[in-house]
């Protein structure tokens, strides 16, 4: 295995098949199953994997592809050609697709880095302006224009609530009380970096949403224990109704409310089950043979396509045999015609 530098195309179509294969296997196969933690691991790792697979070749585990005969190679003098039409008629130059897709790329990525510091600006603006509570695992921030409690790293941002019960205020601190202590802030500012780069590839939408899904399970599971499934189910449904805030942070308020609740439901899953897991690396190695079998047959066929388009130069050669009478020798020579 060696380390190499493949282009920026190549890179980007790899990425997005071993990202499509990892997420596909995913919504197949695990995300119905109760083994959250496990869950929210295979998505870090996958994204990450898909990051790095690219730039490993893996030809060293392949055959070498023979099945294209090399023509013989004659070595002839070269010539250069210079065409005087061509400069002359001149002629409007093709576009640089290139340059355009990098344009559109670096204005994409700008707008995207704008909208990440202007969240991360907002929140730092009610960090300060707002009052803080301190508690033992948590700071509390209350701000008046904060209408439904959401988490960012340590910071719990809620004014409370007047018309909640005692268990049901408890709930929603046990909540974003789990964001803070597994650390699920860290998925998102990380892949909130990825998106700079990768906004463009609908994958990154859907790691984000699996990931953001399984962080809210993990954390209904933590509120759970203070509160039964059915007032739990009641009081998501009340909190549906808040408006919702627009900035990287995990609330308790979320879109994903019907899948919130059927995980709720669910009963744990088996331990067979786990073995779903392992059915990942064979399929992950099928596709990395295939994909770098792809590109060893492509990287031969263009290879011989651009041999066979190659000029190839002639020249017409005759002998030329005489005969001296006197000597009785004979003499050749080769002639240009």
């Amino acid at each position: 295995m060696m380390i190499q530098n493949p282009s920026i195309m190549r890179y980007l179509l790899l990425l997005t098949v071993y990202w499509l294969a990892s997420w596909l296997f995913y919504r197949v196969f695990l995300e119905k199953e109760r083994f959250l933690r496990l869950n929210r691991l295979y998505l870090l790792f996958t994204f990450v994997l898909g990051l790095l697979l690219p730039l490993v070749s893996w030809s060293m585990f392949l055959p070498s592809p023979n099945w294209v005969a090399a023509p013989p190679e004659i070595w002839l003098p070269a010539v250069a050609i210079q065409s005087e039409l061509t400069n002359a008629t001149g002629g409007g130059s093709p576009l640089n697709w290139s340059k355009i897709l990098l344009t559109i790329w670096a204005l994409g990525s700008a707008v995207v880095l704008y909208r990440f510091a202007s969240n991360l600006w907002e929140l730092s603006r009610l960090i300060r302006t707002g009052q803080r509570v301190h508690h033992t695992y948590y700071i509390q921030i209350k701000h008046p224009e904060i209408a439904a409690p959401f988490s960012w790293f340590d910071f719990l941002f809620w004014n409370g609530a007047p018309d909640l019960t005692e268990n049901e205020r408890q709930a929603i601190i046990a909540h974003e009380l789990a964001h803070i202590q597994q650390g699920h802030s860290l998925d998102l500012l990380f892949m909130e970096l990825g998106k700079i780069v990768f906004w463009w590839n609908p994958l990154w939408y859907a790691y984000r949403h699996s990931i953001e899904a399984v962080h809210e399970y993990l954390a209904d599971t933590q509120a759970l224990k203070s509160i039964a499934k059915s007032d739990y189910g009641r009081l998501l449904l009340r909190q549906h109704l808040l408006p919702e805030p627009r900035l990287l942070i995990h609330t308790f308020h979320t879109s994903q409310l019907k899948k919130r609740i059927i995980m709720m439901t669910k009963s744990p899953s088996s331990f067979f089950a786990l073995g779903k897991y392992l059915m990942f690396l064979p399929v992950l190695m099928l596709v990395l043979l295939a994909c770098e079998d792809a590109e060893a047959q492509k990287e031969v066929a263009q290879k011989a396509e651009q041999e066979l388009q190659e000029p190839t130069y002639f020249e017409l050669v005759d002998t030329v045999v005489t005969f001296d009478p006197a000597t009785q020798e004979e003499d050749m020579a080769f002639v240009k015609t």
